[in-house]
């Protein structure tokens, strides 16, 4: 029985048991949470430290401030994390990842979140000898995790052949133990992974195809017990709530109960259009709990707005750029620019219009390209450059114009959306 418990939440069990000189059943079934007919088969089990029985539970009292002392160690045991150790360390993995792929939906978070979302798995007790597994992890969500030393075993399911090689060198380099595979959600799990986790965490793509396919995933990673868990990162604007509305159905059509939700407890570089932040849901397990067939095409936020599959092909980004101050953003400094952006990605110019603003010199200036067009605009009293670039060819990537972008000279990071 005790391998369907927490090792926190038997630690409770056996703290609320002895804390007092006498409790109430009913009090101890709302303090720990458990069904009420999995409390009595373990009350059962530890029959043997409680007197004989009566109308309040009570434990031997030689026993008892060796059984409180204990669970209150275990506890805090459990739930104690190095806070400067952690954070040190995930500040210098995060920043080893490379740039966002539009692809795959990647809009990183904070190493302040990646903290966050390690200290309060630990807090629920679900790293705590607990086999854990990441549907997709660029956040390093799974190195935080593994930094505590807890967790029984770490396993990744990452399609991103960057993200898996960085993995493993953490993990090799700070002897982590971390399991990567290599995996296309899109595809069918290996069997040997069916039922064998207890804590799943994802943060996938947020469309309803996004989340139905990668809470499919959880499911069947799952094992069929009530402590099983699976943490389940969201988001959208303010103003669309609706969309929220949906993916709690989905959630819902998928039998998982809501434990909690954490509201904008993710924060994001970019992923401007949800408000660079999004809410944390943590889902538990329920006898109802089952797949769902479905066809999960489409589960990008880039694909969702194509009308149909004979829409013709494009990508579009937009990129926020500023200079240094000893930069002056001019028409010559932009038609440098613009020529180093056509030749990296290979453009080819078919024609231009400019409009020159007379009060701080602000330009707007169209290229027209064979591929699409690059309209710029400037404000050269904020040291500040907006880029539109749309192109239908599939040969130009988001790697590419990200490292094109960041790689412009006189200029500080630049901000994609």
């Amino acid at each position: 029985m005790d391998s369907e418990l927490r090792q926190l939440d038997l630690a409770k069990f056996l703290f609320y048991l002895s804390r007092h000189p006498r409790i109430s059943t009913r009090r101890l079934n709302r303090l720990t949470g458990f069904p009420e007919t999995f409390l009595y088969s373990l009350l059962k089990k530890y029959s043997d430290i409680l007197e004989a029985p009566s109308r309040f539970l009570v434990v031997k009292p030689a026993l008892r401030p060796k059984i409180f002392a204990d669970a209150k160690t275990s506890i805090n045991n459990i739930q104690k994390i190095d806070a400067k150790f952690l954070k040190e360390n995930i500040k210098k993995a995060t920043s080893l990842r490379p740039l966002p792929d539009r692809q795959f939906d990647q809009f990183y978070a904070t190493p302040a979140t990646t903290f966050r979302r390690s200290k309060l798995m630990a807090k629920m007790g679900d790293i705590y000898q607990r086999r854990l597994a990441f549907l997709g992890d660029d956040d390093l969500t799974s190195v935080a995790c593994a930094l505590t030393h807890q967790a029984k075993s770490i396993t990744v399911f990452e399609v991103d052949d960057r993200l898996i090689n960085l993995i493993q060198d953490i993990s090799k380099k700070l002897n982590l133990d971390i399991t990567v595979v290599k995996q296309d959600l899109l595809k069918p799990l290996d069997k040997k992974y069916s039922h064998s986790f207890d804590t799943v965490f994802t943060d996938p793509p947020y469309t309803p195809n996004g989340i139905n396919l990668f809470a499919n995933c959880a499911v069947e990673l799952l094992a069929p017990q009530f402590t099983s868990r699976l943490y389940l990162c969201y988001g959208n604007s303010d103003r669309a709530r609706e969309k929220e509305v949906v993916i709690q159905k989905n959630i819902s059509n998928f039998g998982f109960l809501i434990h909690a939700k954490y509201f904008q407890f993710n924060h994001y570089t970019g992923a401007y259009s949800i408000g660079s932040q999004s809410s944390l849901y943590l889902l538990d397990w329920t006898p109802q709990l089952r797949t769902i067939s479905l066809s999960f095409d489409k589960i990008y936020t880039y694909e969702k707005n194509k009308m149909a599959n004979s829409f013709p092909f494009y990508n579009h980004w937009e990129i926020e750029v500023t200079v240094l101050p000893s930069q002056i953003i001019d028409e010559n400094y932009i038609d440098s620019v613009v020529e180093t952006i056509i030749h990296d990605l290979k453009f080819n110019v078919v024609s231009t219009a400019k409009h020159l603003f007379p009060t701080h010199g602000g330009l707007t200036k169209v290229y027209v390209l064979s591929q699409s067009h690059l309209v710029i605009h400037t404000w050269p009293e904020l040291s500040s450059i907006h880029f539109d670039l749309m192109t239908c060819s599939s040969s130009v990537n988001s790697t590419d114009v990200k490292a094109v972008f960041s790689s412009l000279p006189s200029t500080n990071p630049p901000i994609f959306r």
